[in-house]
């Protein structure tokens, strides 16, 4: 997915800044949002059972 966003934003826009800048706003939830959910999981009491909502949701 990454190098078809990368194309499709130079292509609209004609300037690859802009792909780049497509693809990392994508990608800033991910490395924001890894480490909580791996805290969350950690001192969970159950986290077979957190794990499962994350994944269903």
């Amino acid at each position: 997915m990454g190098p078809a966003l990368l194309l499709a934003g130079s292509a609209m826009t004609g300037s690859p800044a802009t792909g780049a800048l497509l693809l990392a706003a994508l990608t800033v939830p991910a490395v924001l949002g890894g480490p909580l959910v791996g805290v969350l999981l950690d001192r969970a009491p159950r986290p077979g059972r957190l794990l499962a909502a994350a994944l269903l949701s």
